[in-house]
């Protein structure tokens, strides 16, 4: 019997220890690996009643989606399926998501439908729903509206919100902030951040703004504020990706995207922990991907799903230019592993979480009603360690123990924060030793 003790640094962590569809009718080269030790293994697809724009996993193990409608689901990994619904009143499409501190999922604004050729506009409402109830509240406004809006939980546990189209179709620069049982505060504004920035909480308290345009640059928070630019390698990295980097919370990778209408597979890190930090190339994908997603994985590695390798033309299906071939991203050897392959597209409107078990979640892309579930070569490393035991809630600042048994001696618990999904955009992902 293993015992662990660690003093919790973030606000809700996730421990881990370590339908029928047609696919694309392709059929496999001898030359992919599909040795699940190493290439890991799809299960799936299967059936789902929409499409998983937003995706966010919640402290009960479950995960939330809604899409383009007023229609939610709440997905069960135990079961396979579908445990509730709910249809609200408004469409939260395209607006902002986080994890609050006692679990709850704070969504901001969403989308109210503009008169063709003009823009969507965003809504002023705040949604929250109960993981633990399974059910929606709809809560004070916020004093503009938001369509592409990117939220970010503090150290303090209040949510600040950033950018998205206001309620006439304009984008905002005010910067407002939640804090529950009070409300909405307008707190300042941070000038000519683009839609659904992609905006990283840091151990020193500080934010830091990376894209997608080249021009990078901390954050303070309260009052809002940009301090020492930083300048990306490659530039413009429109439907990039944009993570945190294990092990470490102060590190930040870029990759993929689009400059000029063509994708790249090029790849940066700055590391926010040196002097004078700037972004530096690291080795590029093995695929060029636009419109992919990545997930922090509990062995410290980085997994990367999706995209388009040449950007399709209109009347062009997305199976024609995606990429099927998921990565995975060390950083100790700064070397990318091939995976097995999905049988699904995963580009614009997709989306993948990681689950408690260790598992990823892939769903979403504009006309696919189907989910996917990926177990990564880790899963079969052998026998697993199992938790006997584990305290039922955490307070922030605290000590925890937990109980766990294991055949081997080189066990390692990690602490990795709830996905939340959308746009390419995990808001608030991190991962702490």
């Amino acid at each position: 019997m293993k015992r662990f003790s660690a003093a919790l640094a973030l606000l809700l962590p996730l421990l881990i220890v370590a339908g029928s569809v047609t696919p694309r009718g392709l059929t496999a080269s001898p030359e992919l690996n599909t040795d699940p030790a190493t290439a890991g293994q799809w299960a799936g697809p299967f059936d789902w009643p929409l499409i998983s724009v937003h995706s966010v996993v919640m402290p009960t193990g479950k995960t939330l989606l809604f899409s383009y409608d007023d229609s939610t689901q709440v997905w069960d990994p135990v079961s396979n399926g579908f445990v509730s619904s709910e249809a609200l009143t408004r469409d939260l499409f395209c607006g902002g998501q986080s994890l609050m501190p006692d679990g709850r999922v704070l969504v901001t604004g969403g989308t109210v439908r503009g008169l063709p050729p003009g823009p969507p506009y965003g809504l002023r409402d705040t949604h929250i729903f109960d993981p633990f109830t399974e059910s929606w509240e709809r809560v004070g406004d916020m004093a503009q509206g938001r369509w592409y809006p990117t939220n970010l939980t503090g150290p303090d546990g209040r949510t600040y919100v950033y950018s998205g189209l206001d309620d006439t179709g304009i984008v905002t620069w005010n910067v407002e902030v939640y804090e529950s049982g009070v409300g909405w505060s307008q707190i300042g504004s941070i000038f000519a951040l683009p839609l659904y920035p992609n905006i990283h909480l840091l151990s020193t308290g500080l934010a830091y703004y990376s894209g997608p345009t080249r021009h990078t640059s901390y954050i303070t928070l309260d009052p809002p504020g940009m301090i020492a630019d930083q300048t990306s390698n490659y530039g413009l990295r429109n439907g990039g990706v944009n993570i945190l980097l294990p092990p470490g919370p102060d590190r930040i990778m870029i990759l993929g995207g689009t400059r000029d209408s063509v994708p790249t597979a090029t790849v940066e890190i700055i590391d926010l922990t040196v002097d004078s930090p700037s972004w530096q190339y690291t080795t590029p994908m093995n695929f060029a991907r636009e419109d992919a997603n990545a997930v922090i994985l509990p062995d410290a590695t980085l997994f990367v799903i999706g995209g388009h390798e040449i950007r399709p033309q209109e009347d062009q299906p997305p199976e024609s230019t995606a990429v099927f071939q998921p990565e995975i991203y060390d950083p100790e050897t700064a070397t990318w592993s091939l995976m097995a392959e999905m049988a699904i597209p995963r580009v614009y409107h997709s989306t993948a979480v990681l689950l408690p078990d260790g598992r990823i979640l892939a769903g979403g892309t504009d006309g696919y009603y189907f989910g996917e579930v990926f177990s990564p070569p880790y899963l079969f490393a052998g026998e697993r360690p199992v938790i006997e035991s584990a305290p039922a809630t955490m307070a922030y600042g605290s000590s925890c123990c937990l109980d766990f048994s294991s055949t081997t001696t080189n066990n390692k618990v990690v602490l990795l924060r709830p996905a939340t999904q959308t746009h390419g955009v995990n808001m608030d992902a991190r991962y702490v030793l």
